[in-house]
């Protein structure tokens, strides 16, 4: 099964583009994109945000605060600013952006890897990642 839902559409700065998130949920995992349309909301592109695991409880609080960062990009951002993944709709990529702020770099990256989905095949996979 795919579940799909999109926000409702945010105006750029400049007023050239639109933007809203799509959440897609598998039996598996949840895909976070942004999707980018013309002013006059005719579709350009989706940019892959990220994957996460199935329940929201691993990225809730994150897709509640997306918006405009500038002209291009859109997405997602923590309630204190400190981690942004952002899509491009020029360039259609996505990037990671951590700032810390009130939290340490160590923080927000842990914060980033609860929030990411992984596909372990194997338990030295799993040792491999809690050691990163």
């Amino acid at each position: 099964f795919v579940f799909k839902i999109e926000t409702s559409k945010k105006l750029s700065p400049n007023k050239k583009f639109k933007a809203s998130l799509i959440i897609e949920k598998t039996e598996e995992k949840s895909v976070v994109s942004s999707t980018f349309y013309d002013s006059q909301d005719s579709f350009i592109k989706t940019v892959k945000l990220f994957e996460s695991f199935q329940s929201d409880m691993f990225y809730g609080r994150l897709v509640k605060n997306f918006k405009w960062i500038n002209q291009n990009k859109f997405g997602v951002c923590s309630k204190t600013g400190e981690l942004l993944i952002l899509g491009n709709v020029l360039t259609g990529e996505s990037e990671i952006i951590i700032e810390p702020k009130e939290n340490t770099r160590e923080a927000i990256v842990g914060q980033l890897r609860y929030i990411l989905f992984r596909e372990f095949k194997s338990d030295q996979d799993i040792i491999d990642w809690m050691n990163k």
